[in-house]
């Protein structure tokens, strides 16, 4: 039995929204998968990692935090490929009227729960 635990890109998304503000949450999930490559196909576990992006968010500061985390569990870090996809998906997401929205609203609420959430 060869064990293999991983972490793969298996969603990015926002909320279906015309809020302006709502769109700069980008969500990020990531399937941790635990297979035995003895049986390719049947994963023994799996399990989400889930993480919100925003127009603020220092993405590499969270690459390494969840990289970290990732490492912590026994799956490896996030495929610099799918990665690369996270940053181009917020990229197009975060239109500058979007981010204005954002700072807008994070300036006139500091109670907003704005800022990057690891789970």
């Amino acid at each position: 039995m060869t064990i293999r635990k991983f972490a793969k890109l298996d969603m990015i998304g926002v909320a279906p929204t015309d809020d302006l503000v709502k769109l700069a949450r980008v969500e990020v999930r990531l399937s941790k998968m635990t297979v035995d490559e003895d049986y390719p196909g049947a994963p023994i576990a799996r399990a989400f990692h889930r993480v919100s992006l925003f127009p603020d968010t220092d993405l590499e500061a969270l690459l390494d935090a969840v990289n970290t985390d990732l490492s912590a569990q026994g799956y490896g870090t996030v495929d610099p490929l799918d990665w690369e996809d996270i940053k181009a998906f917020a990229a197009r997401k975060w239109r500058p009227e979007v981010v204005a929205a954002y700072y807008a609203a994070a300036t006139l609420d500091e109670t907003l729960n704005f800022g990057p959430q690891i789970s």
